[in-house]
């Protein structure tokens, strides 16, 4: 490398498919290094334009314009939803001097970070997937890198569900379906949702963390004792932090062993906000139906059609699929977002799916629906004596 002509060497640097790569590449090599600076902005942009398809251009411009937006705006959030996201049908590479560009090229690299965990995470949870001997094609890492921008768009929109001043919650799950996923095709949703359940997966590890941190601050609730012993349920606990974003998550995950100190800078705020911010998305997944209205796109192939994971696991069928833990099982491999090919060398399709799993999940909902107490303390605890007789 250090023999070759500097027009070559910056050719080979253009031609690197990440940031992440392109970094590792100038940090270790002096020579690369004052290759890259005499042509950086040739070199970044076309790094961009590799890293990110213009197939995802659209959503990854909208989690920086998302980002900018008041919260509790019904208006802009409609418009942004309706024109600067889903309408914007021509997007286009911004100049690697400007601001957009570097927001975007940062965000990449905490995306391609997670896309490349997701796949080793799947991977572990189903080794018949290959990802170790197949590597990752083109249009998965599309669907993963989608379904990750659009969990941060989400978090942008709705990370402050509740009005300040007396903590009633100002947008609900319906308003979020109809302002957010009800815009989205239900293979798309689905692939949201495995990238959700990987990530409260991961966000395991703050169990142990929040009750040290408690311990050691000897916190002392008061008035939110109640509230907390529901609030704080491992679910809420995790899309409070959710709610805070990819970048937050990165610092949070990327260190060996996990940062979990990172914690420290948001978990404990004062009290009223700390209860009040927190995502709905884990409860929209499981029981809002799928969207309606994408009949068109079902037959459609490529990135914008649903994957053959999805077909399998709805019969061929557009009506049969919606959002709930009745696909749980199978989000823990990511079974929507991989290719034809790779299912196939796995075998993981050639039977048709169980739903004995979704018929479960059913049962325990009715079964907690019935149980409603007119004293939310006694649900409370009635709900749990219900899933610990279910498992």
């Amino acid at each position: 490398m250090e023999q070759l002509p500097a027009e070559l060497r910056i050719e080979v640097l253009r031609s690197i498919d990440d940031f992440s790569t392109l970094y590792s590449f100038i940090r270790v090599s002096k020579s690369l290094y004052s290759v890259f600076s005499a042509a950086k902005s040739s070199i970044l942009s076309s790094v961009l334009e590799r890293s990110i398809p213009i197939d995802i251009l659209t959503d990854a411009l909208a989690v920086h314009s998302s980002s900018l937006l008041p919260v509790h705006d019904d208006k802009l959030t409609k418009d942004f939803v309706a024109s600067r996201w889903l309408g914007n049908s021509s997007p286009t590479y911004p100049p690697s001097q400007s601001a957009g560009f570097g927001c975007l090229a940062h965000f990449q690299h905490i995306i391609d970070w997670f896309t490349n965990d997701i796949c080793k995470t799947f991977a572990r949870n189903e080794p018949s997937l290959g990802v170790g001997s197949f590597p990752v094609s083109f249009e998965e890492r599309v669907r993963i890198s989608r379904a990750f921008y659009r969990i941060e768009i989400y978090c942008n929109l709705f990370k402050d569900t509740r009005v300040a001043d007396d903590m009633t919650v100002y947008y609900t799950t319906d308003d979020q379906f109809e302002l957010f996923l009800s815009h989205i095709p239900p293979w798309e949703v689905e692939e949201v949702a495995c990238v959700h359940e990987y990530l409260h997966n991961k966000l395991s590890v703050l169990d142990e963390a929040v009750r040290e941190y408690e311990k050691n601050k000897n916190m002392d609730w008061g008035f939110w004792a109640d509230i907390r012993k529901d609030r704080l349920r491992p679910n809420s606990m995790k899309e409070m932090v959710l709610s805070h974003g990819l970048e937050l998550l990165y610092k949070l995950f990327s260190a060996n062993p996990p940062n979990v100190s990172v914690c420290g800078t948001f978990w404990f705020r004062e009290l009223d906000e700390f209860l009040g911010r927190c995502l709905l998305l884990g409860d929209i997944l499981e029981h809002e139906p799928c969207p309606s209205g994408f009949a068109e796109l079902f037959s459609s192939g490529g990135i914008k059609g649903p994957s053959p994971g999805w077909l399998w696991a709805n019969a061929n069928e557009y009506t049969s699929g919606f959002g709930s833990r009745n696909k749980r099982d199978i989000r823990e491999w990511g079974y929507c977002l991989w290719s034809k090919s790779r299912l196939q060398r796995s075998r993981l399709i050639e039977k048709p799916w169980d739903t004995t799993k979704y018929w479960e999940w059913k049962l325990r909902w009715e079964i907690r629906g019935a149980a409603k107490s007119n004293d939310p303390k006694t649900f409370v605890e009635e709900c749990r004596e219900i899933d610990d007789y279910l498992g």
